[in-house]
């Protein structure tokens, strides 16, 4: 899976799924806590990635993810 596609795609969900609430930029050193989504929303940004990447990702796995960079490691498999 080509790594810059993957940031790319996962920084336009995530943004996507913040709406008016987005930051103007999201980094890959962002803190996804900052970020603050509510737990359905998780399950629903989950279902995306998992869609978006064909691979199967859990929710446990999503919430070990402190920043942008490891959510993007954890679908690339680095």
């Amino acid at each position: 899976m080509n790594p810059s596609y993957v940031e790319k795609r996962v920084k336009e969900i995530l943004t996507q799924q913040m709406g008016d609430a987005a930051p103007k930029e999201i980094n890959n050193r962002m803190l996804l806590s900052y970020l603050e989504f509510a737990e359905l929303t998780v399950t629903e940004l989950v279902m995306q990635f998992e869609e978006e990447f064909e691979m199967e990702l859990q929710v446990e796995e999503f919430n070990k993810c402190v920043i942008v960079q490891d959510l993007i490691d954890l679908i690339t498999g680095d």
